[in-house]
């Protein structure tokens, strides 16, 4: 089973699951998060193994945590850009960590996840604990629409929700015709 990697700040607000999860530790001063040591970052990609997933939000919205796509990037493993809003991160990685999504295009359907979150999806929505406003959609549901309607990125090798930024590299994509 594929092993997932995020930070702590992502972590606090996801539920747990059966899909191996690896946290690099993030502490908290004066209530705000602080930066990632790279050692530590380093650290939790290599425990992880091959075939991890790292979940991480973009710098522009978490700067602090900007080593860890980076240093993703550098070791090779795949990396799946979650929504900027630190509640829609979350239950990003709480439906990534059901059994329903297995190992088969885990990461495709990762990165259409992450589009529906943040984007416009057209699913059903419903506002979650912390008030983001989430697809309302059973995650065997979610998984299986998932795994349909992923449409490849003309710039990298990812991809995404149709109409949504590329969940690999952030670039805008067209509307669909």
């Amino acid at each position: 089973m594929r092993t997932l990697v995020t930070e702590a700040a992502v972590a606090a607000r996801a539920t747990a699951g059966p899909r191996p999860l690896v946290v690099v530790p993030r502490a908290r001063r004066r209530g705000r998060w602080a930066d990632l040591d790279a050692d530590a970052v380093v650290a939790a990609i290599a425990d992880a193994g091959a075939g991890a997933v790292v979940l991480a939000r973009p710098a522009v919205d978490d700067p602090g945590a900007a080593a860890l796509p980076a240093l993703a990037a550098v070791m090779g493993a795949a990396r799946v850009r979650l929504p900027g809003d630190a509640g829609l991160a979350g239950w990003v990685l709480s439906v990534a960590r059901h059994p329903h999504f297995n190992d088969s295009s885990l990461l495709r359907r990762l990165e259409v996840l992450a589009g529906a979150a943040g984007g416009p999806s057209g699913l059903p929505r419903r506002t979650s604990d912390d008030g983001a406003s989430v697809p309302s959609v059973r995650p065997r549901v979610l998984a299986r629409w998932a795994g349909c309607v992923w449409r490849p990125c003309p710039r990298c090798g990812g991809g995404g929700l149709a109409a949504a930024p590329c969940a690999r590299c952030g670039a805008p994509r067209p509307e669909p015709a």
